[in-house]
């Protein structure tokens, strides 16, 4: 199986390594992303789910980077949803 990994694994694997160009590399981000976040469901411990969230936290910041997304602009969308929509404050879950 390949997929993308932090840029020392090969090192530390003592293995090779492909470097994905700019299109394929976003790709392979966003596969990660979904990645990272199954792990963080099957995170169990406090611990265990710290560590989940700093590997999506790298995915995202890189996936933005690589995309030419400033985190301001995130940050507007997300407030404007949140505006518009609300938040997860109350913790609704309901039927849709």
């Amino acid at each position: 199986m390949r997929k993308l990994v932090r840029d020392r694994i090969p090192e530390i694997a003592g293995k090779e390594a492909d470097s994905l160009n700019s299109e394929l590399f976003i790709l392979a981000l966003e596969t990660k992303l979904v990645e990272e976040s199954l792990e963080l469901a099957g995170a169990f411990t406090r611990e265990a789910k710290i560590e989940e969230a700093g590997d999506i936290m790298e995915v995202f910041e890189t996936f933005l980077k690589a995309s030419g997304i400033d985190i301001a602009e995130v940050r507007k969308a997300q407030e404007r949803k949140a505006q518009a929509k609300g938040r997860f404050d109350k913790h609704y879950f309901m039927e849709v």
